[in-house]
């Protein structure tokens, strides 16, 4: 890894915040999750281990791993997984027959996965019998139309993007920042995704940028790591050992994470993170849609939940236990 090193996190002492003391109620699975997080990133499993800390797969073989998740603007839910992107209309609740796909039958392996503006940034393998077969990876690939077509933006057979982060930038396109499994290492594109820039060697889980602080965060086996040099360097900071991790980009400035455990953590720029709920076992996939409420969408081992309150209470839309 690039510049300096990712030290082990430690966190302050706070009531209602991460402390050595609550951390360590959870020794025992933090210990085996992130044994697993290394090989998370660089097969399609998203956590290796033992039974109690896999992240969940659904029964459904058609559905498999979820790898991501995106609200669309008129608010129905595109779960992007090992067979394909599949949507759940607004409004509708169910179990896994309630998801409509893989859309426009096309069951790519869709490891990599955000949505942003309307538009679906994605990576992967190729469906075993659609026309990019004979790739290895997707590269970058694009979708304007909920994922009834996509296009290859670049670096096809080349990188395999296990995470994606998007927001938009001044030129009117977005800035892209992508975990590329296939080198260890983070890329940067400032047009969409068209031409990259190699970023520093760090075996991040997940990604997110924050717009406010102009901060690229990155997930890691020791811990949160941030860059505000657009990848090229990390730095370890403090906090709870997070998994997963999103910010909210709604000008706020602040983050929410689940942790290896599955407590929800919260972060404001002026305070250190608060625990503020828990999912259900560990979680494969979070996304948050930005507005006036804030809505908090996760997949864990009872299917895909939503919260309003970031994690203090859950409404199960979609059922589905490993």
């Amino acid at each position: 890894m690039s510049g300096s090193p990712v030290r082990q996190i430690a966190a302050q002492p706070r009531r209602g915040t991460h402390t050595p003391e609550r951390a360590s109620r959870r020794t025992v699975t933090a210990i085996a999750v992130v044994a697993a997080l290394g090989a998370a990133v660089s097969g399609c499993s998203l956590v290796a281990g033992s039974p109690e800390t896999e992240a969940p797969q659904f029964a459904e073989p058609a559905i498999g791993h979820i790898h991501g998740l995106g609200v669309g603007d008129g608010g129905d839910l595109f779960v992007a997984t090992h067979t394909g992107v599949y949507r759940l209309p607004y409004g509708t609740r169910g179990g896994l027959a309630a998801l409509e796909g893989p859309i426009a039958n096309n069951a790519q392996d869709t490891m990599g996965f955000t949505m942003v503006d309307g538009i679906m940034f994605g990576s992967g393998h190729p469906d075993p019998s659609g026309p990019q077969s004979h790739l290895p990876s997707l590269g970058l690939i694009t979708s304007t139309d909920e994922a009834e077509t996509w296009v290859a933006a670049s670096l096809a057979g080349e990188a395999d993007f296990h995470d994606i982060a998007a927001v938009p930038n001044s030129a009117g396109g977005h800035d892209v920042y992508a975990y590329d499994a296939t080198a260890g290492s983070v890329r940067t594109s400032g047009d969409s995704g068209t031409s990259w820039a190699a970023g520093a060697t760090i075996p991040a889980r997940d990604l997110t940028f924050d717009t406010a602080s102009s901060t690229l965060y990155a997930t890691t086996e020791n811990g949160l790591a941030t860059s505000t040099d657009g990848g090229r360097t990390f730095v370890g900071v403090e906090g709870p050992l997070l998994y997963l991790v999103e910010a909210l980009n709604d000008g706020s400035g602040r983050l929410i994470g689940t942790d290896v455990a599955g407590a929800v953590w919260l972060k404001t720029p002026e305070e250190p993170w608060e625990e503020t709920g828990n999912v259900s076992g560990q979680v494969a996939a979070l996304t948050v849609h930005s507005g006036a409420q804030p809505l908090l969408v996760v997949a864990d081992t009872r299917g895909v939940s939503t919260s309003k309150d970031f994690g203090a209470t859950w409404q199960t839309i979609v059922t589905g236990a490993p």
